[in-house]
């Protein structure tokens, strides 16, 4: 298996795709990501978070979270090379996506606070953006979660893995 890397309608834009599995093995959450630029995978990560998650919207979280840190490093180390735009983060949960855009506010969550506001003052000075998008075009549920073998194809052709 390989990566081909296209020019073929490169847009600057990267995305992180993030996704998180609640519960698992030991209790802990596993969550990944894979960063996009344009049409080609440039970083990705499967990882089985190290805090038990108390629900979906907290495992969904610590995931954004640590995607966003890696993304906004690679942002930084790209920046001065591609001259592109802040990155946007891609959930498919709708919950994390409200409390981070401030439009819920969740007394199940209120022990996130000081974490929410790392990503709300990204989303704040513009370092960032979210985006909610359906679980079907979740590119990371791969990172999570075993998959069927349709939509592995349709993963793979849609990273450009050869």
């Amino acid at each position: 298996m390989g990566i081909l890397i296209s020019k073929k309608n490169q847009s600057s834009q990267r995305n992180c795709f993030v996704d998180a599995n609640w519960g698992g093995k030991g209790n802990r959450s596993t969550h990944g990501y894979l960063v996009m630029h344009g049409l080609n995978p440039i970083a990705w990560q499967s990882k089985r978070q190290t805090t038990i998650a108390s629900s979906t919207a907290q495992a969904e979280y610590m995931a954004l979270l640590f995607s966003a840190t890696e993304t906004l490093w690679l942002y930084h180390l790209l920046h001065n090379i591609l001259k592109n735009t802040p990155p946007t983060l891609l959930l498919d949960n709708k919950t994390s996506v409200g409390i981070l855009t401030d439009w819920m506010n969740c007394k199940q969550t209120r022990h996130l606070i000081r974490d929410f506001s790392i990503i709300k003052e990204y989303v704040a000075t513009r370092k960032l953006t979210l985006q909610c998008i359906s679980t079907s075009n979740q590119l990371a549920d791969i990172m999570t979660k075993p998959l069927g073998s349709m939509k592995t194809k349709q993963f793979i052709s849609e990273i450009n893995c050869l």
